[in-house]
């Protein structure tokens, strides 16, 4: 009973740190997320003087018009929709790379 004790101990925390991670990773790329939904949407800019980087540029933008809450609007509906898909593919993984290893 103790093994499989372990074993459900070990799913559940495979799938926080799955979950974990792919919060973690959304965080990071929802900025950029939000510039490539808008150049989409809107386009190239137009008329503008963008010196550098059109990411760059995007991003100042956001942040003079928008603030900070702007860099990361979408992130929540991403991580409600993402956060079961992250947790049962990390602990797939795991489960399969501990079946497929051998040891010897």
């Amino acid at each position: 009973m103790a093994a499989d004790a372990h074993g459900h101990h070990s799913i559940l925390c495979n799938a926080g740190a799955g979950a974990a991670a792919g919060v973690i990773a959304a965080t990071f790329v929802s900025p950029l997320d939000v510039i490539k939904t808008r150049l989409q949407v809107h386009g190239l800019p137009k008329n503008e003087n963008v010196r550098g980087s059109i990411v760059v540029s995007s991003l100042q933008k956001i942040f003079h018009k928008e603030g900070l809450r702007g860099m990361y609007r979408g992130l929540s509906p991403t991580i409600l929709a993402l956060l079961p898909n992250w947790a049962v593919y990390f602990t797939i993984y795991e489960q399969l790379k501990g079946r497929l290893s051998t040891d010897g």
